[in-house]
């Protein structure tokens, strides 16, 4: 290299460098031979040349902490579908804080309402956990959820919101075509899950679309049992509307006979004796013509017979 030319990027160099004008480092002369990294610490620098170093160490620090920023940040030219280390996508976090805009172009982006976290819970679980059902619809009404999926505990999004009481998500989900008797890690069923919790409404309107009455839990509880033995629920209501149902009462003779009937159902002989019958605590009564409501008919036939005569 000719000296013009070293000349010339040294002096390059410092037009780059007058900017940040940097002092000599003061290196103790150790020996004629060339000094390493290793003969010199920042302790025996200069006041100046420690300040310069840290100054050029922050300057280090931010541009990684901005490469790193600007690399973790969304993405949507393609990768839509990208989740973090807990699998959330972008669609997963759209439906936690309630960004509806932000779902609704996902949505349309190809993001797929399905994907699954490590514990198993899709954005329509949150949705509804989180109580933003107008994302929860739009999830729905693209027709690609599946409504049924079932995410921690074995527990699909309906019996997330049957759990925590919430009407509205239900109706939302019975609606779209969710299965009113998809049961939980444990066997538990919707109807069994609300009368537990004492959520009457819900109870009543999961009879109304014809969820299963007869399913009991593993451990062999069924939802009459539940119901009493739940303060929050109008036990009366409930009976009557088992009483129309095809319920088999059999299921529950054994805890009736020891603990009774409950006192609303006594209070009420009519329900309370066709309750004892059907769970064969109780003979029902025999039909005879005597018994029958027609006294009546047969004086008034004996008394004409005797004329006759």
């Amino acid at each position: 290299m000719t000296v013009e030319k070293i000349k010339r990027s040294q002096s390059m160099w410092s037009m780059s460098t007058s900017k940040y004008p940097v002092q000599r480092l003061s290196i103790p002369a150790r020996s004629p031979s060339v000094v390493s990294a290793s003969n010199w610490s920042l302790s025996d620098s200069s006041p100046s040349s420690r300040s310069v170093i840290s100054r050029f160490r922050k300057r280090s620090r931010d541009k990684q902490l901005q490469t790193i920023r600007y690399s973790s940040g969304p993405c949507l030219c393609g990768d839509v579908d990208a989740v973090d280390s807990n699998g959330r996508s972008l669609l997963f976090y759209s439906a936690r804080y309630g960004q509806l805009d932000p779902a609704v172009q996902l949505v349309e982006a190809g993001c797929s309402p399905n994907q699954q976290d490590v514990l198993g819970n899709t954005p329509l679980h949150e949705a509804i956990e989180k109580g933003h059902l107008d994302i929860a619809e739009v999830f729905l009404k693209d027709g690609k959820t599946d409504v049924n999926v079932c995410g921690f505990n074995g527990e699909t999004p309906l019996m997330a919101s049957v759990t925590r009481g919430q009407l509205d998500a239900v109706k939302l989900l019975v609606r779209h075509g969710a299965d009113v008797n998809a049961c939980d890690a444990v066997d538990n069923p919707p109807i069994y899950r609300a009368l537990q919790r004492g959520w009457n409404e819900i109870a009543e309107f999961l009879i109304d679309h014809q969820c299963d009455v007869n399913k009991t839990t593993a451990n062999g509880m069924s939802c009459f049992f539940a119901a009493a033995h739940c303060n929050k629920i109008h036990i009366g209501n409930i009976a009557r509307r088992l009483l129309k149902t095809d319920y088999d009462f059999k299921k529950d003779t054994e805890w009736l006979a020891t603990e009774g009937c409950p006192v609303s159902i006594k209070d009420d002989p009519k329900h309370h004796n066709k309750l004892m019958v059907k769970a064969r605590l109780q003979s029902p009564k025999k039909s005879s013509l005597l018994s029958s409501g027609k006294r009546k008919f047969v004086k008034t036939f004996r008394s004409l017979s005797k004329d006759s005569r």
